[in-house]
């Protein structure tokens, strides 16, 4: 997967409310957020956030806190 500019950041994982300026319609931006949020950590989907520090591919971990780790 690529989150492109759904999630530009790590940190959006634990606040999807947080918006970046590409998020011109920030309701929709935040539904998808919240929705990645809750989908991620349950699947075994990888993916590349083209805006995340050292471009890996990565999955997120379920937890208290989301992390997109290796």
């Amino acid at each position: 997967m690529l989150p492109g500019h759904a999630v530009t950041c790590p940190a959006q994982l634990d606040e999807p409310a947080w918006h970046s300026m590409s998020n011109v319609d920030p309701a929709p931006a935040d539904r998808t957020r919240e929705r990645l949020r809750r989908e991620l950590p349950n699947s075994r989907t990888v993916g590349a956030g083209a805006h995340f520090p050292g471009l890996r591919i990565d999955r997120v971990l379920p937890g208290s806190a989301r992390r997109w780790i290796t």
